[in-house]
């Protein structure tokens, strides 16, 4: 991996948030789109991914923020651009949480160049505290640690925030800790990597009060204190995945769900599988089937009040060119169809024409 020299006067320069920012960013102007994020705030359904310049990575990349207040029929794209002023500088992984006081976080990932570390890769984050008014305003652009965040962060049982994000230099999936609901972070410590590539980490909090630690290529690692100190990565056995970004996280039921490609090889995008877990984690029997295509990856997953299970994902972001989303129940899952009456599949967010 080549590192770069830091650029710290372009690295520091907050990224840009425009609320309908006009025709220079409709789908008609991107040559590409993916990575996905999916969050619900009342009756508000959120999806933001990234496009911009001609491929990813590229000069020109930026965030893009839609929403829907008909329940994903219909979306606003894009309602918010994140753009940078200094074109040098990428905005990428844009990423959606609701805290739990249902405050709508933005995160994204600054980073100077395309293809090295440049040092300085970092967190930032904007806050909607009213995001389903009719134009709802946000904090100011702020960086919150070092590193590259594709998750959502987790709020554990003593009410810790954990927010996952790595870079490069130091082969670290870190775990940052914030005691403050989010105005200050500290990395709290992280599993070492023996390979220098993305490890696009997630987070969740075991009945026995472990943290699992699950990333692509489903390797995992255990914290029993929180997330100061890991056990070394191994290969998760029982599950096989592409090398992919993976989501994991609780339903209000108390289970365990498990999104990722389930690609017995190991190598194709392909078979967008969630599973779900009646024991923490350690057997996944049922299973449903998102998608079968090929080049369907980068799953984001949020649950309704009411129980409905919202999934959003990519499809060949330089060919087709669709950001989608899938809706079901847990009953669904453990049926293995999409049988319930608000189910659906492959329902479009976003398609550039």
């Amino acid at each position: 991996m080549r590192i770069a020299p830091a650029d710290t006067t372009k690295m520091q320069l907050p990224a840009l948030v425009q609320w309908k920012p006009g025709a220079a960013y409709t789908r008609s102007t991107r040559l590409w789109q993916g990575c996905p994020s999916i969050e619900k705030t009342g009756k508000r359904l959120w999806s933001a991914w990234f496009s911009g310049g001609p491929k990813e990575p590229a000069k020109g990349n930026y965030g893009i923020i839609a929403y829907s207040d008909d329940d994903g029929k219909t979306w606003e794209d894009p309602a918010v651009v994140i753009t940078h002023p200094d074109t040098a500088v990428r905005v990428m992984d844009t990423q959606l949480w609701k805290d739990p006081h249902g405050k709508l976080w933005i995160f994204w990932t600054q980073n100077v160049g395309t293809d090295s570390f440049d040092g300085l890769w970092g967190t930032w984050a904007i806050r909607l505290d009213q995001p389903i008014t009719t134009q709802p305003t946000w904090t100011a652009p702020r960086r919150l640690c070092d590193g590259l965040m594709r998750n959502k962060p987790i709020v554990l049982t003593t009410g810790e925030w954990l927010l996952p994000a790595y870079n490069w230099t130091n082969k670290q999936s870190g775990v940052y800790v914030s005691t403050d609901q989010g105005n200050q972070w500290q990395l709290r410590g992280g599993p070492y990597n023996e390979s220098a590539y993305f490890y696009e980490h997630m987070l969740v909090e075991l009945n026995d009060g472990r943290v699992w630690l699950l990333q692509r290529n489903i390797k995992e690692s255990h914290s029993s204190d929180r997330g100061k100190s890991w056990n070394p990565l191994t290969q998760v056995s029982t599950l096989t995945s592409a090398f992919s970004r993976l989501y994991i996280g609780r339903l209000k039921s108390g289970h365990l769900l498990l999104a990722y490609n389930d690609d017995p090889d190991r190598k194709s995008r392909k078979n967008l599988t969630v599973r779900l877990s009646l024991d923490d984690g350690r057997s996944w029997p049922h299973a449903l089937l998102i998608d079968e295509r090929p080049d369907v990856s980068y799953p984001d997953v949020v649950q309704a009040d009411d129980g409905l299970v919202y999934l959003a994902y990519d499809r060949s972001r330089t060919g087709e060119k669709e950001i989608l989303l899938a809706t079901f129940t847990e009953a669904d899952i453990q049926a293995g169809s999409f049988s319930s009456k608000r189910s659906r599949q492959k329902s479009l967010i976003s398609k550039v024409p």
